[in-house]
Order: C-alpha cells, then sequence, then structure tokens
C-alpha cells in the first residue's frame, strides 16, 4: 500500500499524512506545529470577535500580572510590620 505524503507548510520537509486529520498540512515537529497554532490564532482574532476580545482582556490582564503580585506583597510586609509592633508592644508592657 502506498504510503501518501506531503511537504510542511512550514519546514518543507516530506511527511506521511494521517487519513483522520482533514488539513494536514504541517509535520509533528514542535516548531511546526507552533507555526500552525500561530497561524490558527492569528485567523481567529481577524475572524471572531469574542475569541479576539478575550484574548485582549486576557494580555491586560497578564500585563497588570507583576503590579497586582507588588502589590499583595507589600500590604504582606505591612501586615508583617503591624503584627510586630504589636507583639513588640506587648513585650515592652511585660517588662
Amino acid at each position: 500500500m502506498k504510503k501518501n505524503m506531503r511537504r510542511c507548510q512550514n519546514c518543507g520537509c516530506l511527511f506521511e499524512v494521517c487519513n483522520k486529520v482533514k488539513k494536514h498540512e504541517y509535520c509533528n515537529k514542535e516548531k511546526c506545529q507552533r507555526a500552525r497554532k500561530r497561524k490558527w490564532q492569528k485567523q481567529k482574532i481577524k475572524n471572531d470577535k469574542t475569541y479576539r476580545k478575550d484574548q485582549k482582556e486576557t494580555q491586560e490582564a497578564n500585563d497588570n500580572q507583576p503590579f497586582n503580585q507588588l502589590n499583595e506583597r507589600i500590604i504582606q510586609l505591612e501586615q508583617k510590620v503591624e503584627y510586630l509592633t504589636q507583639k513588640l508592644k506587648v513585650i515592652k508592657l511585660n517588662n
């Protein structure tokens, strides 16, 4: 039985086509699969309003994440300072 071969759209190497995949255009190399996913995402963002909105919101949340983490850390440190100040007062009162 003859194997169905095709050229990868990304790297150009020949690969064996799986009959279960409709549009088998990329080989199984990691870089080619990433290229396939990037192409899919670009098309999805271009054509799907909801997906585009969700991606934008996610990106904005990720952009703010370091700022949010820093704020959380500052709050934790302020609480620790307050706790230690109270503990120090108790120790001074007992002495």
